[in-house]
């Protein structure tokens, strides 16, 4: 059995906060999509090949659910150091921008400047998925899902801002 290293000063699991953390940021996310999706974004004219609303929780779930995973599994496998300290960092940095991004996109209405979190987002999902991969790479791979989805959200709130001007 591999050894844990997930125990923090006092006995406090890191992994607990990190889920914890990524929870409230999915929740803040969810909160600001979810007051405005029958209204607002119903409202907003969609490019043809736009995926119905009813795709995006279950798939911003499963990102947020395997960036848990993932730094869970980090904590859990990987002595710490550095290298490590880099990978969870990305991974809370991709749940602030996360929030960030349906923050600005859904709770005040602006695609354009939705876009400068979401290409923040990406940015960081990139960062988090190459510093998985250095330090536990069949760990990063649970992080690849989430990539593509960022990419697709991305290029959804490109699209939206370019057919609602």
């Amino acid at each position: 059995m591999a050894p844990s290293y997930s125990k923090g000063t006092g006995g406090t699991p890191r992994g607990l906060v990190l889920f914890a953390a990524i929870f409230v940021a999915q929740i803040l996310s969810c909160s600001a999509a979810f007051q405005n999706i029958p209204t607002w974004y119903s409202a907003l004219k969609k490019p043809e090949f736009y995926l119905p609303h009813f795709f995006f929780g279950p798939l911003w779930s499963l990102a947020f659910g395997l960036m848990a995973a993932t730094g869970a599994r980090l904590l859990r496998t990987v002595p710490p150091g550095p290298a490590r300290s880099l990978a969870i960092a990305g991974i809370v940095v991709q749940a602030v921008f996360s929030a960030c991004w349906a923050e600005v996109f859904f709770a005040l209405h602006r695609l354009d400047a939705a876009l400068l979190p979401g290409l923040l987002l990406f940015a960081s999902t990139v960062a988090s998925v190459l510093a998985t991969n250095r330090v536990r790479p069949a760990t990063g791979l649970l992080l690849s899902p989430t990539l593509v989805w960022v990419g697709i959200a991305l290029t959804a709130n490109v699209a939206l801002y370019l057919a609602n001007p």
